[in-house]
């Protein structure tokens, strides 16, 4: 879909389809490098359509889900809410639930699992059926005796682990195996009932908008790990901005070290960079990180290779113009560069007073939803690109 831009003025008659917009931000009264808008692919009176309007302050955050939102797949789960067992059936004669040493009580009252340990190591298992290297989501209700030690699950990426139940249970795990069983316990892995319901295990489709090495997406956060080798290990993502240009970055981090990351372009030094190789020192708690800088692609990756065996955490990523702009200037340029009638324009030495060609002065402004680019023509009602 074409972007439209509306002028105060009746546009010069000699512009027609195909020719090129540019336009330059007006910074102080001093008129900015020119970038390219678009060609022309429709025209009226007071008004063209190109391939892309251009962007300012507050138009819009570049990033695609910057907050790394997975996908959740089908419930694995059979029926984790208990509904319509009768009181008083044991839980091992539900699908997936095996009982775990002896125990006081495993039974379904009130629509939840009531169970009563007088030991650790004691409670109910429930068997899942999972893909090797595919991410679930664990998540239950509890209530009555809870602990930091209330689960154990086996194997994952990272070992045997456990889980807390305290507040519920709300938690992640990498498959290694084709069977994963989590342990079920009373308070901290002892004596004690706790009363549990609503448990869910949920595929989770990392987010397609990044890539990476060494980077996984958990919890609505991107993981990096650094390998013992220091390997490189990154986020990325292309962004669709204008080379040259001035753009604000923003995250949220935190490390297992207080160790470096970098935030980049491409890798290394392209596209204009100027915050190359940006160093940033990590906590360990999560913090928040701004910067400005010109670039055309975002990687966000481990500093130092010498820093090795450590993890980092990225959420909240967003990018969004920096430009201070108050106005656009736009030029028309005839497709004939050659051409010497006063509509062509020398893209290389643009001047307010010099260009040549029809032109107009807007104003820039953004709804609060971000989806589109309001352009206030000085003096003139409101006009609207598609964006």
């Amino acid at each position: 879909m074409a972007d439209r831009i509306t002028f105060p003025e009746t546009l010069n008659t000699s512009v027609q389809v195909g020719d090129v917009l540019y336009y330059s931000n007006i910074i102080a009264g001093s008129l900015g490098s020119p970038f390219l808008s678009g060609t022309i692919t429709n025209i009226g009176d007071n008004w063209v359509e190109v391939d892309n309007a251009p962007l300012t302050t507050g138009s819009g955050d570049f990033i695609t889900n910057g907050s790394f939102d997975g996908a959740l797949g089908p419930e694995e789960v059979s029926n984790g809410s208990f509904d319509g067992i009768a009181d008083g059936t044991d839980i091992v004669t539900l699908p997936g639930w095996n009982a775990y040493n002896t125990v006081t009580a495993r039974i379904i009252q009130n629509n939840q699992l009531v169970l009563t340990t007088t030991t650790a190591n004691t409670g109910v298992r429930l068997d899942v059926t999972t893909l090797i290297g595919q991410t679930y989501h664990v998540t239950a209700d509890t209530s009555g005796d809870t602990g930091a030690g209330g689960i154990h699950i086996t194997p994952t990426t990272i070992g045997g682990v456990d889980q807390s139940t305290v507040g519920g249970v709300d938690f992640y795990f990498t498959a290694t195996s084709t069977n994963t069983t989590i342990y079920w316990r009373a308070g901290n892995n002892a004596a004690g009932t706790i009363n549990i319901d609503n448990v869910s295990i949920k595929e989770v489709t990392p987010p397609t908008e990044w890539t990476g090495t060494n980077a996984t997406f958990v919890n609505d956060e991107a993981l990096i790990q650094v390998p013992s080798d220091g390997a490189h290990s990154y986020i990325a993502q292309p962004i669709s901005c204008v080379p040259g240009e001035t753009y604000i970055i923003t995250f949220n981090a935190k490390g297992s070290a207080a160790n470096n990351i970098r935030v980049q372009d491409n890798y290394s030094d392209m596209g204009g960079l100027k915050a190359s190789n940006t160093n940033t020192a990590l906590t360990t708690s999560w913090e928040e990180y701004t910067f400005t800088w010109e670039a055309n692609n975002i990687v966000i990756s481990r500093h130092d290779a010498s820093q090795i065996s450590w993890d980092f955490y990225i959420d909240n990523v967003s990018i969004v113009d920096a430009s201070t702009a108050e106005e656009l200037f736009f030029m028309f340029k005839k497709m004939n560069t050659s051409s010497t009638n006063a509509d062509s324009v020398t893209v290389n030495s643009y001047a307010k007073s010099g260009a040549k060609g029809s032109y107009a002065s807007v104003r820039m402004h953004a709804p609060a939803n971000g989806s589109k680019v309001k352009l206030f023509a000085l003096g003139a009602e409101v006009a609207e690109s598609s964006k």
